[in-house]
């Protein structure tokens, strides 16, 4: 709760309250999204929905089917 109080009292600052800029974005927005990039590739390349014991293996799955590095 101390750091709520702390970042409400510095947003109540004039100065500080100029540097903040809302940007409003779409509800959904796939392409400014990078997870949405992987799970694509994933489905495409057929490692979708398949658990791999570590991160060694899906590395190699994913680079014996001509994926990034």
């Amino acid at each position: 709760m101390p750091d709520l109080l702390l970042t409400l009292a510095v947003l109540e600052d004039p100065a500080i309250r100029k540097l903040i800029h809302v940007i409003r974005l779409p509800k959904y927005a796939p392409n400014l999204n990078d997870q949405e990039r992987i799970w694509k590739y994933a489905k495409e390349h057929g490692i979708a929905n398949v658990l791999f014991a570590g991160k060694d293996l899906l590395r190699a799955q994913v680079l014996h089917r001509g994926g990034p590095e």
